[in-house]
């Protein structure tokens, strides 16, 4: 007479639960895939979702591995979904090495810096803005876009005027979110070699000032540069250090549950704004009268919104001629890439890369460029 194997029933049960796992990691990629293509102002869950999408994306991986060493074929089921968004891949690592071009007389170089509240006046005070400054003497492109680029004091406007002369931009443009006002400015701006011959700021009511455009001229061609810094979460430190896992022992902590709704509003309310912000710069993006290079922190990653709807007809620098993990952040939340410089089939990109400098609470990124048929 056979006798069943006692040990299978659990088996098969322990082998349900995987597959119930697997079926919901492979749905939520699916649904990572489909969250660029959903307006945060109509859905704001899906971009939630999106912002997921690495560690979703390793969870499937792993259940691939898991499947294979069990010697089960249910490894299709991660697998095909792995597949059907592999481009998506690209945009958090390149595993190609790209070779290097050798530069030519007319090429030029971008860079684009969040300088995470640039705010002491005097440039021998402070030794983190003695490293900002150093840094950005010694790199000297021909042109740069900073963010965050704050000052306070009596003399709030020294670190333009250094930057500007130290650069060797008499061209540039500063454009301020705030200020002055209580001895304090705060914005963003734009150096260049390069004339400027025309610019501009991209704003709207809802939200604080996101970004500035200069209209440049090099080799007799004319192309727009945007400096963008689009809405921020704005966690406090508190906030950080609970989402990191870190919970303070002070008296006045707030329930789990009200910090974790509040914390879920910011990233809801960032989400949203950001997405008014997006549709601006699309929109402003198609009327522009030049080719254009746009560049600065999006506080989003590449599988968003945001990414999806400003590179829309544009190349991402970093896709085309980078290499290695994209990470730009220099935090631990997010720690992907926010930072970005896209532009458009007027221009031939080579040399992207990420300076890995700790200043900042972002990294600088920079790209060489030149003019397609110029020589």
């Amino acid at each position: 007479m056979n006798r069943k194997n006692p040990s299978i029933k659990p088996l098969n049960f322990f082998y349900k639960i995987l597959i119930l796992i697997n079926s919901l990691a492979v749905l939520l990629l699916i649904l990572a895939y489909i969250s660029p293509y959903i307006n945060p102002l109509k859905i704001w869950i899906f971009s939630f979702i999106g912002l997921g999408y690495p560690i979703i994306l390793l969870i499937n991986l792993f259940f691939i591995i898991l499947w294979i060493v069990l010697l089960k074929r249910y490894f299709l089921i991660s697998l095909i979904a792995v597949l059907i968004g592999f481009n998506f891949i690209g945009r958090f690592i390149q595993f190609e090495t790209k070779d290097k071009i050798s530069l030519n007389k007319t090429a030029f170089r971008v860079l684009t810096y969040n300088v995470h509240d640039l705010t002491e006046n005097v440039y021998l005070k402070s030794a983190k803005n003695n490293e900002i400054f150093d840094f950005l003497i010694n790199d000297a492109p021909e042109i740069t876009c900073i963010q965050e680029f704050h000052s306070k004091g009596k003399n709030y406007y020294f670190p333009l005027v250094f930057l500007k002369k130290k650069l060797d931009a008499s061209n540039y443009y500063y454009q301020s979110y705030f200020g002055p006002g209580k001895n304090i400015i705060a914005g963003m701006a734009i150096f260049s070699k390069f004339p400027i011959v025309n610019k501009g700021i991209l704003e709207h009511k809802s939200t604080r000032n996101f970004g500035i455009f200069a209209d440049v001229i090099s080799q007799s061609d004319t192309f727009r540069i945007y400096n963008l810094h689009l809405e921020s979460i704005m966690l406090s430190h508190k906030e950080l250090s609970y989402v990191k896992g870190i919970i303070s022992n002070s008296d006045d902590v707030e329930r789990s549950g009200n910090k974790t709704k509040r914390i879920i509003n910011k990233f809801k309310t960032a989400f949203q704004k950001r997405a008014t912000q997006t549709n601006i710069i699309t929109e402003h993006i198609k009327n522009a009268p030049y080719p254009v290079i746009i560049c600065g922190d999006f506080n989003d990653t590449p599988v968003s919104y945001t990414y999806e709807h400003i590179s829309d007809g544009l190349n991402d620098a970093f896709i085309k001629t980078g290499s290695g993990i994209g990470r730009t952040y220099a935090g631990v939340i997010p720690a992907f890439r926010i930072d970005y410089i896209f532009y458009d089939d007027f221009f031939d990109s080579f040399n992207y890369k990420v300076e890995k400098v700790d200043i900042s609470d972002h990294y600088p990124v920079s790209c060489y460029f030149s003019i397609k048929g110029n020589k």
